[in-house]
Order: structure tokens, then sequence, then C-alpha cells
């Protein structure tokens, strides 16, 4: 339904003769952003589905070894050790909120300090 609306909104758009090719560009990149990005959406899942499972494979070992033998096991494996790992940085990294743009821009002091800097080692 919403891609119905959508895609008739891109051909008002397009049919629009009193628009510039520039504002024709701009309102088709707003009305892009109105659909949903579904396939983005399922693979960052999958991802993140994936790194949780390699996380969760020391603790399940761990409790497997404890069912099967019956102690803790003294050692595990260094290569799934730095693997979890790795994936738990992976998994914390897709996780964590993003900046926004405006955010991650530096300041204009920053530019300041910086360019003051640069005269003073040259």
């Amino acid at each position: 339904m919403q891609e119905r609306i959508v895609h008739s909104l891109y051909q008002r758009i397009l049919a629009d003769s009193n628009l510039t090719q520039r504002q024709k560009r701009q309102l088709l990149d707003d009305a892009r952003q109105l659909l949903p990005d579904a396939h983005q959406h399922r693979a960052t899942s999958w991802v993140i589905w994936l790194l949780a499972l390699v996380v969760l494979s020391i603790p399940f070992t761990c409790a497997a070894h404890v069912l099967l033998v019956g102690s803790f096991p003294n050692d595990i494996p260094d290569g799934l050790l730095s693997l979890a790992s790795a994936a738990g940085g992976a998994l914390a990294g897709y996780l964590t909120p993003r900046q926004h743009r405006r955010e991650a821009e530096p300041r204009e002091e920053d530019e300041a300090w910086s360019a003051a800097e640069r005269r003073s080692a040259d």
C-alpha cells in the first residue's frame, strides 16, 4: 500500500513541469526515504543474530562440557575465545546508536585550535 502511494508521488513529481531538475531530484530523494528499506533491515538482523550466536558459543560450550564431563573446562580453545571476542565487539558496534552527522563534524574551536597547531608546527 505504502509503495503504491510513493510510486504515485514519484509520477506526480516527474510529471510536474513547474519544478526544476534540482527540485525534482530533492523531492524524489525525500520520497524515497518514506519507504522502509526491508532488505537492509533483514540483512542487519541476520548479522546481529549470527554475531550473537558466535558470542554465545562460549557459554554453550562450557555448559555442554559441564553436562557431558561433569566439570568446568580447564581451558577454552584460544581460537573460539578470540572469535567470540571479536564477534562481541562487532555486536556492540552494531547495537550502539550512531552519532548524528552534525555531532560528528568538528566544532569551530577545534578547527581553530588545529589551525593554530599546524601553524606552530611549521
